[in-house]
């Protein structure tokens, strides 16, 4: 993790240095294979994806290079405005973290000889990337409050505030993200000369972007226990009269946190939008003999907080835990209007005293509210249960006697007109999302009354297929052999009490130019000195703990 002054890549000091005869060491091409399953103009990838490819240089003088750096890497930015009354301390403060480089082994092959390359001449190097599913341990290393943080911020997150053209090649997409947070991953190429002096100077550099959709699991329901951003149950008075003078009784709602909604692979041509199905449980405890208010409708919305820092978070954010004179944290919340539905046809049903007994909660609710039903979802130990026909406790006004009640299905799907991005927690960006139903009753004599519920949605991905196609096949014998040896080894050390050894990586040496240490999972090129070979077998470890 570091912290920037500029926003903006600056190029190396010492590039200043270099005549500018020198600087221009070539033309380079980054050629991106089309996936077949890729429709429109965004290169988009997911877990377990291949991103492959061409690189082609073309040298329009003779030259020698020292090292030729094929790389694909992801990073976070972010800046948070510090907004004051006195000019001096207004400001931006800014944050940078590359959470991924993964570096091309390069075939001395296809090199120039002794790196020594003539005008006119092209050279070609291909390159794949594996999508990783994890980040290693190293990249999140502050201080967090709780372990989940810390796996959270070690899984991968998606592309965001990165606009490129959508399917259709014409408009730009909107992922409901700020200026102020960004997530971006690129192929990029250098080419490293080494100076008089010995300092390492990038004397040619192009990067181009590619779109990046993990594949994210659906989490379990929250403990919302003691949240107070989150509204699952809601009580008012209702009033008549134009004053709000007279009341009539109290109306409860009621919801649990609905299933979670899950987008398609990247490249999916499904024209289906994600969808799913929240239940609100309506109660209505009059006073005397007043009949209940007449429902009028239910606004649907879908509000996306982003969350961003200059600083990395020691726990998940929300707007609960947000300080307002915090100069080093922001967020931003974006709405969008989701369903509108006219609530006329729902009827009240009336019930006695003794129907709110326990007995009759359970006749009256479906048997199927596991994990696969397309209405309810299971709620945490910790939260209130309302299915479909279940019946709210009582309200404080409750004292008794008759009562009515009512279901609402609300239908949830996300609008084609915005791109949405998975629910994620990096070190210093997050994305996470709340619907708010808003409904609205009529009662003689008022302005129409709403009452409104806050609950929280967790939006997952799905992996592509082709991802998954190396997976699917059947393994060789060396494979199956390997594995069992690894399984016996394993098996060995925990007898023993002993940790096994922990797999083994490849690490460039520190360049003074750009000044980063660069990891990789595969076999380095041989021609670069300084290099420690790791084993075949060991390289396949390590890309599957990726």
């Amino acid at each position: 993790m570091s912290i920037s002054s500029s926003f903006s890549r600056r190029p190396s000091a010492l590039l200043s240095f270099v005549p500018p005869a020198l600087r221009k060491g070539g033309d380079i091409d980054i050629i991106l294979d089309k996936p077949d399953d890729a429709p429109g103009f965004v290169n988009s990838y997911s877990t377990h994806d291949a991103i492959k490819g061409e690189v082609v240089v073309s040298f329009e003088r003779d030259i020698h290079f020292d090292d030729l750096i094929i790389s694909f890497e992801g990073q976070s930015a972010t800046y948070v405005e510090k907004l004051a009354t006195t000019a001096p301390t207004t400001g931006r403060t800014t944050g940078k973290h590359v959470f991924l480089r993964l570096l091309q082994p390069i075939d001395p092959a296809n090199l120039p000889q002794h790196n020594n390359a003539t005008a006119g001449t092209k050279c070609r190097f291909p390159f794949t990337f594996v999508v990783p599913e994890r980040l290693l341990p190293h990249i999140c290393v502050h201080p967090v409050e709780h372990p989940e943080v810390k796996d959270a911020h070690l899984q991968l997150p998606p592309s965001l505030g990165d606009p490129m053209l959508s399917a259709d090649g014409l408009t730009l997409m909107d992922d409901l993200a700020p200026d102020m947070a960004r997530i971006s991953y690129h192929v990029r190429v250098k080419m490293v000369q080494k100076t008089q002096s010995g300092k390492f100077v990038e004397i040619a550099d192009k990067a181009i972007r590619v779109r990046l959709v993990p594949a994210r699991q659906e989490n379990p329901p929250m403990d919302l226990s003691e949240s107070k951003e989150y509204e699952l149950r809601k009580e008012k008075d209702v009033k008549k009269g134009l004053f709000k003078l007279g009341k009539i009784g109290r109306l409860t709602a009621e919801t649990t946190e609905p299933r979670g909604l899950r987008l398609p692979p990247p490249r999916s041509r499904s024209v289906l939008p994600p969808s799913t199905m929240a239940t609100v449980n309506l109660r209505f405890d009059p006073i005397g003999v007043s009949e209940p208010p007449a429902l009028e409708t239910i606004v649907s919305k879908l509000r996306a907080e982003t969350f961003f820092g200059a600083t990395p978070y020691r726990k998940f954010p929300s707007r609960e835990n947000m300080n307002a004179w915090d100069t080093m944290k922001g967020s931003y919340t974006n709405t969008v209007e989701l369903s509108s539905r006219c609530l006329s046809t729902v009827v009240w049903t009336r019930h006695e005293g003794e129907d709110a007994s326990p007995e009759y909660q359970h006749i009256q609710t479906p048997s199927r509210t596991d994990e696969h039903s397309d209405i309810s979802r299971r709620p945490s130990a910790l939260s209130t249960t309302s299915t479909p026909g279940s019946i709210p406790e009582p309200s404080a006004a409750y004292s008794g006697g008759h009562f009515y009640t009512a279901t609402v299905l609300v239908p949830i799907s996300l609008p084609k007109h915005k791109t949405f991005i998975p629910s994620f927690h990096c070190c210093i960006v997050s994305r996470s999302y709340l619907i708010e139903y808003n409904l609205s009753y009529r009662v003689s004599g008022s302005f129409n009354p709403s009452i409104v519920l806050k609950v929280p949605l967790h939006v997952s991905a799905e992996g592509s297929l082709a991802g998954n196609e190396e997976d699917a096949r059947a393994p060789t014998e060396a494979e199956i052999q390997a594995a069992a040896e690894r399984e016996v080894d394993s098996d060995f050390f925990t007898a023993a009490g002993m940790d096994p050894p922990s797999p083994e990586y490849t690490e460039r040496p520190t360049l003074a130019s750009l000044g980063a240490r660069h990891a990789s999972i595969a076999a380095p090129p041989a021609y670069f000195s300084g290099y420690r070979t790791v084993p075949r077998s060991h390289s396949v470890s390590v890309r599957a703990a990726c």
